[in-house]
């Protein structure tokens, strides 16, 4: 599971850190619709195509017979921080990927320790 979630962590750094991929981020940030639900619904889908990511591969490492962290847990330690990066012009890098990778698997070893 660490290699999938550095793997995948370094590639939506990548991703966001392009030109292309922090224009579309942030306007898709910008003009997410609203939905009935209000705004943050509609931004939440779209996080849609992320969180299917996240959780294709906590399924697998769950098959692997690992434990993995919630769904949740990889987008509050992970998703979020580096999007949160791109949002305010600090451009995440494979460093920071690999950091929140740590992070997360340090926290979620801890809570299955106690």
């Amino acid at each position: 599971m660490d290699g999938d979630l550095r793997t995948w962590s370094r590639t939506v750094a990548e991703n966001l850190t392009t030109p292309d991929g922090s224009m579309l981020f942030r306007v898709l940030v910008a003009t997410a619709p609203t939905g009935p639900r209000g705004p943050a619904a509609g931004r939440l889908a779209g996080a849609n195509p992320r969180i299917d990511q996240i959780r294709a591969q906590l399924e697998r490492a769950a098959a692997r017979g690992e434990a993995p962290p919630a769904v949740w847990g990889v987008t509050e330690h992970i998703l979020g921080p580096l999007c949160f990066r791109t949002l305010f012009g600090a451009r995440p890098d494979a460093a920071v990927a690999d950091t929140l990778v740590d992070r997360l698997l340090a926290t979620a070893t801890s809570q299955a320790l106690q």
